[in-house]
């Protein structure tokens, strides 16, 4: 009994053996990854000089085609998040590539690529798919044997649309500049005299880049937000300006001198404790920032008095000749007429 049971134990083993030598040497079937392709995303900035930092995400969709000789869907970018960083810079283009996976039946497969909508404040995004249309073949001579090529073609807007090598998502960056001026007007106003004004920018909660600015030509700097708002005081003496610019579209501005008045762009009068009458001048009366606005707020303040109508001291040398000419003037009349009496 043993005995055959060592046999039939062996036997199994031959045929379990047999098996695996014919799994391992069985041929694989034919497969294809095509080369990767590059899209190219693209800013037009409107008023500013930076793009926003920003990740940009993209959905990936098979559209029509068989999906029984693919694994997988492509990538866009070099993770497999379909996810590309855009860093803050004057860059205004940045490639990255789409990877396709093995194929291993013939067919034409045909995806969608379009951009997330995200929430970045001033920008419009693409919403205009890209098509990619892989297209599968047998280009084998031997009737024996498949041989899989492949061949990749992109559509801008519909998969019958013109082909184009690289493709583009296009986002428009929307951004402002706010000039802040102050004037000074009046005898009794100091034209060297700095003014503390405030400025505060409010509505960037979703805002991917910093405002810069410079005060009274100074160096450029930068004012970041912080829970959707940023505010800076600054100096201004007669005639000088504080720039900002790259401000997001969408961003509300007030500009308010120190705490020694109550007032903001937009009202109209208001008196400082140093008497000083202050105005304000706007070019948006909204005090809002639009895609490539250059608004701007003029403050100031006027110091005068009436000047008393006295005798002025500088004046008076003139008055005093003035009435030795006419006392001489008299004198000579008088002695013409005595002499004429005579």
């Amino acid at each position: 009994m043993k005995r055959i049971l060592s046999i039939v134990l062996a036997i199994v083993m031959m045929l379990a053996l047999s098996v695996t030598a014919f799994a391992d040497g069985e041929p694989a079937g034919p497969s294809v990854t095509p080369n990767s392709v590059n899209v190219t995303k693209e800013y037009t900035l409107d008023g500013g000089n930076t793009t926003p930092g920003e990740t940009l995400e993209f959905d990936v969709a098979l559209v029509s085609g068989v999906d029984g000789g693919v694994s997988a869907l492509p990538t866009v970018g070099e993770n497999k998040d379909n996810k590309v960083t855009i860093t803050s810079s004057t860059e205004l283009k940045t490639d990255f590539p789409i990877n396709f996976p093995t194929y291993t039946k013939v067919g034409v497969y045909t995806y969608t690529i379009t951009e997330k909508q995200g929430a970045v404040l001033g920008e419009t995004y693409d919403t205009t798919p890209i098509y990619v249309v892989v297209t599968v073949t047998n280009s084998s001579t031997d009737t024996t044997a498949d041989e899989l090529t492949s061949t990749v073609a992109i559509h801008k807007g519909s998969a019958s649309a013109e082909k184009t090598e690289d493709s583009e998502f296009k986002n428009t960056f929307g951004m402002g500049q706010l000039t802040v001026t102050k004037q000074v007007s009046g005898n009794l106003a100091s034209n060297t005299k700095k003014f503390t004004i405030k400025v505060t920018f409010t509505g960037g909660d979703n805002a991917a880049n910093d405002i810069t600015y410079t005060v009274a030509g100074g160096d450029e700097k930068t004012l970041s937000f912080s829970d959707g708002k940023a505010e800076i005081d600054v100096e201004l003496s007669s005639t000088q300006s504080a720039v900002f610019t790259n401000i997001p579209a969408g961003v509300t501005y007030t500009v308010v001198e120190d705490s020694k008045h109550i007032a903001t762009a937009g009202q109209d009068i208001t008196t400082t404790e140093e008497g000083y009458t202050v105005t304000y001048t706007n070019s948006d009366s909204e005090l809002k920032i639009a895609a490539g606005d250059k608004d701007t707020v003029t403050v100031n303040n006027e110091k005068k008095t009436e000047v008393d109508t006295g005798i002025s001291l500088d004046s008076l040398p003139y008055v005093l000749i003035a009435a030795v000419v006419l006392a001489a003037s008299v004198v000579m009349v008088l002695n013409k007429r005595r002499s004429a009496e005579v």
